[in-house]
């Protein structure tokens, strides 16, 4: 069935625009499309969800950049998609940003897509749940499609989760894959394979053209650039960093962590029970996880990197989100799930049972976004504010050389402009 609507929002010819929770089902092609003269855009906690369509080419792009620039998605989800978080245009010019998103059991690849897009930063993408798909990468697409070529350059894949992150090395350019949260599927080769023959320059245009590489129980393969694939790199997010020193003069001042992963409950599920387990991945630096039900803070166990809450609910609606706290500063939101409890069983409040309590320690400095609400919270926010409160000008021209790799510095050309340009404040 595709004879219902395809794209949830699409923005095109306009400046400095925001898309804030929204919830996109059962749409054909994205949830958002940012297309060509749309400049400034910010999309934050938006899902793709339950896509209706043939699992085809030309089709689910959850977030989609058809042409524009400066856009920064973050916080995102998208669920049954093919290419997730995508420059769907050629030729897309940069910077733009995707940025502590999610992609559950994804039917192909995120990735700049075709014909030379350039400048953007995949910055704490994670692909779960698909075993043999679900790639993060910048490559040469060959004929793929309707000849695709180098799909992308200058693209910077940054502490990534996938089961494979690929990138390849255009003549004169470079791509890069900076640090891994680990493999999440063991065995890439599965996949890999199909594109081996894109992954090098043909021999007759560059006889000498160094072969792809690959690590064991690593994600990252391919012949661009390639640091610490086993392991993942400070500064934990390439953007904030960026932005902190733009705006402070420090890369670690004020940086508000990312979201955790959320893997259960999923997104509109019905439980016949009344105890509902929340459970995902954190970052391996996170000291607490703060799970929120309809607004109400709860603190969930810790074993590892991954965390678990088990809930006792009445029947009825309710919205989840979790948060993690690193360095004492708790983080952004994921995007808000809706489940419903619709049990046939008694109700039994829980009175015996305690929830972890948090530890006063009288040492720690509270910051402001320890309140309950982190989407109340004091501290500076990167994204640009729509009332204008918080608006600075966006400097296209802002500078950050980027030092990678120990004993060795590589100034990336496409990071100096990766920090999304701030409007100025306005009163």
């Amino acid at each position: 069935d595709e004879n219902h609507g395809w794209n949830a929002i699409r923005i095109g010819n306009a400046r400095d625009c925001f898309v804030r929770d929204v919830s996109a089902k059962y749409y054909g092609l994205s949830a958002v499309t940012v297309a060509s003269g749309a400049i400034n855009v910010t999309v934050e906690g938006c899902s793709y969800l339950s896509p209706v369509s043939n699992i085809e080419g030309s089709r689910r792009y959850s977030f989609n950049l058809n042409g524009g620039q400066y856009t920064l998605f973050k916080n995102c989800y998208s669920y049954d998609s093919r290419h997730d978080y995508v420059l769907g245009s050629s030729k897309n010019p940069g910077p733009n940003v995707f940025l502590t998103s999610v992609a559950e059991d994804s039917n192909s690849v995120s990735e700049p897509h075709n014909r030379w897009s350039t400048g953007v930063l995949y910055d704490n993408i994670y692909q779960i749940g698909s075993l043999r798909l679900g790639n993060i990468q910048a490559i040469n697409r060959g004929s793929s499609g309707t000849g695709h070529g180098w799909s992308g350059a200058n693209v910077v894949i940054w502490n990534a989760l996938s089961p494979a992150t690929v990138v390849g090395k255009p003549q004169t350019e470079q791509n890069f894959a900076v640090g891994a949260y680990g493999i999440y599927d063991v065995d890439k080769t599965s996949y890999i394979h199909v594109y081996k023959n894109y992954f090098v320059q043909p021999s007759i245009v560059t006889p000498n053209y160094p072969s792809a590489k690959s690590y064991s129980d690593s994600p990252m393969h391919g012949n661009g650039y390639i640091e610490a694939p086993y392991n993942p790199v400070n500064p934990s997010s390439l953007y904030k960093a960026q932005l902190s020193m733009r705006l402070y003069g420090d890369a670690a001042k004020n940086v508000i962590p990312g979201a955790p992963i959320l893997n259960a409950p999923a997104y509109d599920s019905t439980h016949a029970s009344h105890t509902v387990t929340v459970n995902g991945i954190t970052d391996v630096l996170s000291e607490k996880v703060f799970v929120y039900v309809n607004g109400e803070k709860h603190q969930a166990e810790i074993i590892d990197n991954a965390y678990s809450l088990d809930l006792n609910l009445e029947n009825g609606y309710y919205d989840i989100y979790v948060t993690q706290v690193i360095d004492g500063i708790e983080s952004e939101k994921n995007a808000t799930r809706t489940i419903l409890v619709d049990s046939s069983e008694p109700y039994v409040p829980d009175t015996d049972i305690k929830e972890p309590q948090e530890t006063a320690d009288p040492t720690e400095t509270l910051t402001p976004s320890e309140s309950d609400d982190p989407s109340e919270s004091n501290q500076p926010n990167e994204n640009d504010d729509p009332s204008g409160n918080n608006n600075q000008e966006k400097k296209t021209n802002a500078v950050l050389p980027i030092m990678i790799g120990i004993g060795a510095a590589i100034v990336v050309g496409v990071l100096c402009a990766l920090a999304v340009k701030k409007s100025k404040k306005t009163k």
